[in-house]
């Protein structure tokens, strides 16, 4: 049988995994940098961060960059 969530409520559950995990509390993602084509028209930076096995899609604000390094693909960031 599937399990399905509204959107709302998926989050209140992952929220609440991740709350009672004191690992996940506190974590930093290093990886290798991957699809990035330079800040969107927004100034948004849309790229991925992957290892041997796996890949996770990210976003980077405008806001949290500002004074930041550049970046590009094959880079390896935290």
């Amino acid at each position: 049988m599937k399990n399905i969530f509204e959107v709302s409520s998926l989050l209140v559950n992952l929220n609440s995994l991740i709350d009672q995990n004191v690992y996940l509390k506190d974590i930093w993602i290093q990886g290798e940098v991957t699809d990035y084509k330079g800040p969107a028209y927004s100034g948004h930076k849309y790229f991925s961060i992957k290892d041997e096995n796996n890949m996770i899609r990210c976003v980077f604000f405008k806001y949290a960059h500002i004074g930041s390094d550049d970046f590009s693909d094959g880079d390896k960031i935290l």
